[in-house]
């Protein structure tokens, strides 16, 4: 198993939890913009016991600290997929959140050799 693994989009964590339990020596770094679903990323993580996963509320950008507005999109239920900083056209806006952002880099500050990234970010891959 790969010693460092980056989950861009994580939603609740379902691919961090599988690196993670593969590998008690795995880091796993997880990132996920909405607060209702990092939550429950959370909730995953305590529960299942999974300390080497390195949870951040926060979107993976180009730059550190800066705020995007993230589209909540209708008819979803409180663990809304496919939220996205892009409009949709077939689907209506329920609500726009502010999410903040942070460059890899500054998570990972050089020290840790990355090799695998999963990416799921709705269109901003």
């Amino acid at each position: 198993m790969s010693p460092v693994v980056v989950d861009v989009g994580a939603y609740t964590g379902i691919y961090s939890l599988a690196a993670a339990s593969v590998s008690p020596k795995t880091t796993v770094f997880s990132f996920g913009g909405l607060d209702r679903v990092y939550s429950r990323l959370l909730i995953n993580k305590q529960v299942n016991g999974l300390n080497n996963i390195k949870p951040y509320n926060l979107i993976v950008s180009n730059s550190d600290n800066t705020e995007v507005e993230f589209n909540v999109f209708s008819g979803e239920t409180i663990l809304v997929t496919g939220s996205s900083m892009f409009d949709k056209p077939d689907r209506s806006v329920f609500e726009v959140k502010k999410v903040k952002t942070i460059k890899l880099d500054s998570v990972l500050d050089g020290t840790n050799s990355v090799n695998l990234i999963k990416i799921d970010a709705e269109g901003a891959e």
